[in-house]
């Protein structure tokens, strides 16, 4: 199925994003193309504040949303186009999806190569960024296309960490990214779009196009309610003890804890890892504990679950034992 949004409200695409993956049928695969206007969009596990000039954004009548995947914080304008992939884990394939979006860009002689972190690079840049969710069978694998951005709105609205900075040695954004402008000057949106759709037939044969007045949205409006409430968008973050901050190779993490008589009674996990499970896994390992280092190792030893966090528990467990 395909369904295309004829909104630019990134709280209505997001929205529908959502419904679209918890309506979806036993063996259906839905492509979803969608566009958000002036927006920056943080991951699931992302701070608002620490991502994103929230003053600038909200000056220049921009919005912030934060969708249900993880991964970092990205700016969306008109000159950006979404896709998303619905669809059940046993006819979910990575490769499968992603050439067929390099398949597209190719029916332009735009050579493009997928690389590092879940991104499509366009001569040595990224042209295309990655994210996936998980919902029992069901996966939700989105991403975007940078076609004529306005970088110079993306630099202004997106603030990066002197961490990751040194981390990555990133430089400016221009130099990270390309519009396929640049390589092609007369490329479109819809003209992108219909080589988007032709690959999607050809990879998944033929598909019913439905408009989004034509889907059932009864359970919409929730999850609309949801996706612009400040509760979804900015959380509760209250102000913390105690707060560390590392740059792993799964990406950046911030842990912020709350200490009751040497007791860890809360705690929050800021990342742009593309694992969202990650940081509740860490949030519920730590509450609870005492502030002790001894205590954590032993713990996280104890604990099969986030065996595969053992770089970050041990890293924190350090940093509290230099106290």
């Amino acid at each position: 199925m395909l369904i295309e949004s004829d909104s630019t409200d990134p709280w209505y695409n997001l929205a529908l994003e959502e419904h679209l993956l918890e309506t979806l049928q036993t063996g259906e695969c839905i492509l979803y193309l969608w566009q958000n206007d002036q927006t920056v969009v943080i991951g699931a596990n992302q701070n608002p504040w620490k991502e994103c000039n929230l003053k600038l954004l909200e000056e220049d009548g921009g919005r912030l949303a934060r969708r249900i995947s993880g991964g970092g914080a990205v700016y969306h304008d008109l000159g950006n186009l979404n896709f998303s992939f619905l669809l059940g884990r046993h006819y979910y394939d990575f490769d499968k999806q992603i050439k067929l979006i390099i398949s597209a860009l190719e029916r332009h002689n735009i050579k493009a190569a997928f690389t590092g972190r879940n991104d499509i690079l366009v001569n040595g840049k990224k042209l295309s960024g990655n994210a996936f969710y998980y919902a029992g069978d069901k996966v939700l694998h989105h991403g975007t296309i940078l076609l004529d951005c306005v970088f110079d709105k993306m630099a202004k609205y997106l603030q990066v960490s002197e961490r990751k900075i040194h981390s990555k040695g990133i430089e400016s954004v221009r130099s990270r990214v390309i519009n396929l402008k640049e390589i092609i000057p007369d490329i479109t949106i819809p003209v992108l779009k219909e080589s988007i759709k032709t690959q999607f037939m050809l990879s998944y044969g033929s598909y019913e196009q439905m408009s989004c007045i034509d889907l059932d949205l009864t359970r919409f409006d929730p999850l609309y309610k949801k996706h612009a409430s400040w509760a979804w968008r900015f959380g509760d973050t209250p102000d913390y003890q105690i707060a560390f901050s590392n740059y792993f190779s799964c990406g950046e993490v911030s842990i912020g804890l709350t200490l009751e008589k040497g007791i860890i009674g809360d705690a929050k996990v800021y990342s742009d890892a593309l694992d969202v499970r990650m940081a509740d896994k860490i949030k519920n390992f730590l509450m609870g504990l005492p502030f002790d280092s001894d205590v954590i190792k032993q713990k996280y030893n104890e604990n099969e679950e986030t065996c595969k966090y053992q770089d970050v528990i041990a890293w924190l467990a350090e940093e509290i034992s230099k106290l």
